[in-house]
């Protein structure tokens, strides 16, 4: 058998032997086994897998169970690992529709996922166990996922209790997002309790919404694995705060700031907008309102067009 040097080269070729990255649908695991979902098992090389140190394999229709023992978690989050990595200066669209929204819809949304990727999105941001599960039908990307839940005693509301993280993990989400700022949350619920859960349940990364850079720093000692200005100007400390402002000095000072990725998020709407976040420092960029709303799309054009008729 092969020694590897890294993990990483480990998972690496367990990926090939799976089909590669496109042939893989979703990754979880057991105490010994990495269990696979693919699209296509006509894809799925056994010997490949054999040689990078499983036990067996056992294959079952588009269900994959590859043997590691005790290593299963450290080579499954390896694979994670390179789902971020994988986004590096990439463009991930937001598709969300709220209740009271023309496209809430996890059918639509989905539909809106794979018109995203289509048009060059590298990953999804979606809100819902039922929206992922329906994106997850149509793309095979990286999907940062978040449950947006109202509490009485707290402005705190993506994914905001272990309740709503529970319910992530369950459908096998890569990436979970939740509001990291100072903000009290309900119930009392800790952070640092919460990325406890996430590291003793699953390999699943972990990004934080945050809005300020003492939150980033505070984020990145709790042990997140990514931040993201998706709250600036939405909260009052930040109350009409921009990233783009004064040529992104705010997300230039927490990328100086900080060793884990920065991601730009929040209110980014131009291609223009998009590309100087790059620029500027951003691991990758998050889009939504600007490509995914066209109540707001439209109404920037209509805007626009009533200057024309108020000059009459």
């Amino acid at each position: 058998m092969k020694k590897w040097k890294t993990t990483k080269e480990q998972a690496l070729a367990i990926i090939n032997g799976l089909g590669g990255k496109a042939n893989i649908k979703d990754v979880d695991n057991c105490a010994t086994r990495l269990r696979v979902s693919v699209y296509n098992p006509e894809h799925v090389q056994i010997e490949t897998l054999m040689k990078t140190g499983a036990k067996g394999v056992v294959a079952k229709g588009s269900g994959i169970q590859v043997i590691y023992e005790p290593e299963v978690t450290t080579i499954k989050k390896e694979s994670y690992d390179m789902y971020l990595k994988q986004l590096k200066n990439q463009l991930i669209v937001s598709c969300q529709a709220l209740e009271n929204e023309p496209l809430h819809s996890s059918e639509i949304m989905a539909k809106m996922a794979l018109a995203a990727v289509e048009g060059g999105a590298k990953g999804i941001r979606a809100n819902s166990v039922a929206d992922i599960k329906a994106i997850k039908q149509q793309v095979n990307v990286p999907i940062i996922g978040i449950i947006k839940q109202d509490y009485p005693d707290s402005d705190v509301y993506i994914t905001p209790t272990i309740k709503e993280v529970k319910a992530l993990l369950s459908v096998g989400t890569n990436i979970i997002a939740m509001d990291a700022t100072m903000r009290r949350r309900p119930n009392d619920q800790r952070l640092k309790e919460m990325i406890s859960f996430i590291r003793e349940q699953s390999v699943a990364m972990v990004m934080a919404d945050i809005s300020t850079v003492d939150e980033a720093k505070r984020a990145e000692k709790l042990g997140f694995d990514c931040v993201s200005t998706t709250l600036v100007g939405y909260t009052e400390e930040t109350k009409d705060q921009h990233i783009a402002t004064n040529d992104f000095t705010l997300l230039r000072e927490m990328i100086t700031q900080l060793s884990i990725p920065v991601i730009a998020e929040g209110k980014i709407d131009s291609p223009q907008m998009a590309l100087q976040a790059l620029i500027n420092g951003a691991y990758f960029v998050v889009v939504g309102s600007a490509i995914t709303r066209p109540q707001i799309i439209t109404k920037k054009f209509t805007d626009e067009m009533e200057k024309y008729s108020a000059n009459e």
